[in-house]
């Protein structure tokens, strides 16, 4: 039997005790329930599940006594804003809350007032980043006086495989609900569908207008060449890559499971026309051809392929940027 719980202020509650005004929550305890089963017999792996209320992630992993670090008030403010978190110590860009959790599997999965689907969909998502095709890699740090600096390299390397595992969970978590929800036929499909399109089609949106504002704010800053690539870098790997990994993965299942997906098609389209850096154009364009392409691609495949094109593309976004601020 999984082991389910709900966390509140730093109490652990049996499901069958909370009292909660969420219409969807026993169905979504019994899915919980049979989904972890076929998951274990699949994977051999039965993580912890706690179930916190949204915006209380950080404040309840603080309160969660295995966690032997302090968060940090910017840290905890970013995951309240999260909708869920797998904790498992080998994962890729394990953080300080993966080692602190060592050889735990566990999952913080947040409720939310929201369309069942989607919460189904954050619990899919999860679950899979315990079998991510990556594992942890770390990127070397030069102490140079009182300044550190990284591999920008291998900065670039780890990413890759971080936006790989994104890419892979959000592929399996459709692929699921594709093949659970709407192939075979139950009730209320179209609005399952739009659910899905609509949260897919979310991680585009106004993605363009804030890569434009962040390269102007960069072009302002009187910084040191290397500060100003670290954040040009750290910003585009992980605040412009990831949403377009989550899209490409969902939009992948679309096609795998053939499902319509005109609607992806036409959401990308109008985003990637917007990309007014000829380099980002082109580089996205690469990614597209990759990641949607009909044959199986292998994960190291993709992953040594995007180290070149990533390593290459950075190269000549500095020269390009390098440029600007002269």
């Amino acid at each position: 039997m999984p082991k389910i719980n709900v966390r509140i202020n730093g109490e652990i509650i049996d499901p069958k005790s909370y009292s909660t005004d969420l219409k969807y929550f026993d169905i979504y305890i019994e899915f919980l329930k049979n989904f972890s089963e076929s998951f274990l017999k699949i994977h051999e792996i039965e993580p912890e599940i706690n179930l916190v209320e949204y915006g209380t992630l950080g404040n309840e992993l603080c309160l969660d006594s295995r966690l032997k670090v302090k968060l940090i008030k910017d840290f905890k403010t970013h995951l309240n804003n999260l909708f869920g978190i797998a904790l498992y110590s080998s994962g890729t860009h394990a953080d300080m809350l993966k080692r602190a959790y060592k050889d735990h599997k566990i999952l913080y999965i947040c409720l939310r007032e929201t369309h069942d689907l989607n919460i189904i969909r954050t619990t899919l998502h999860e679950f899979y980043h315990l079998i991510d095709p990556f594992k942890l890699i770390e990127f070397q740090t030069i102490i140079n006086g009182s300044s550190t600096y990284i591999k920008f390299k291998d900065y670039i390397k780890c990413n890759i495989r971080l936006c790989l595992n994104e890419y892979h969970a959000s592929l399996r978590s459709y692929q699921f609900i594709l093949q659970t929800f709407l192939k075979q036929k139950r009730k209320n499909q179209e609005v399952y569908l739009e659910v899905l399109i609509f949260r897919s089609k979310s991680h585009l949106s106004g993605l363009e207008n804030k890569l434009s504002r962040k390269l102007k704010e960069l072009k302002k800053e009187r910084l040191s060449d290397y500060k100003v690539q670290y954040k040009l870098l750290r910003y585009f790997m992980e605040d412009f890559m990831v949403p377009n990994f989550y899209f490409f993965g969902e939009w992948r299942a679309f096609r795998i499971e053939s499902i319509n997906d005109s609607e992806l098609k036409q959401a990308w389209n109008q985003f990637h026309s917007k990309i007014n850096n000829k380099l980002i154009f082109n580089l996205l364009e690469k990614m597209k051809h990759e990641l949607l392409r009909e044959d199986k691609g292998e994960y190291e495949s993709f992953a040594q392929k995007f180290d070149n094109y990533f390593t290459n593309f950075f190269n000549e976004l500095i020269l390009l940027f390098n440029n600007y601020i002269k």
